[in-house]
């Protein structure tokens, strides 16, 4: 019995030296692509743009960052723009929110009903 212990860890450990040599190529296999990666992006750079991107417009803004907006238009205060349902939320009371309630018992938990458990 103490032979095939030792048998089955045997096993197990040239398992793990052949899953560590596995693992080494392929390690070794990785860094030399990457190297190669490198060396070709070194070579060919990436081509910049000459103008830059366009920069998008804040929600904040509004319609006054619009490029077709009126010059008079002005941004709405920032009450104007809160959701129905922010504007409920900072207004509900503790009482009006919804409270989980757990399932009123209907019947006494009998002994037939409550699991078996091993005494020890």
């Amino acid at each position: 019995a103490q032979f095939r212990r030792y048998d089955e860890r045997l096993a197990q450990f040239e398992h793990l030296l052949e899953e560590n040599l596995r693992l080494r190529t392929a390690l070794e296999t990785a860094q030399q692509r990457i190297a190669a990666l490198e060396a070709d992006r070194a070579v060919h750079p990436k081509p910049t743009s000459t103008s830059p991107a366009p920069t998008t417009p804040k929600l904040s803004e509004g319609t006054s960052a619009s490029r077709w907006s009126s010059p008079e238009a002005a941004p709405l205060p920032a009450a104007a723009n809160k959701s129905f349902a922010a504007v409920v939320a900072a207004t509900a009371t503790p009482s009006a929110q919804t409270k989980a309630s757990l399932p009123v018992r209907r019947r006494r938990v009998t002994p037939l009903r409550v699991p078996a458990l091993p005494f020890s």
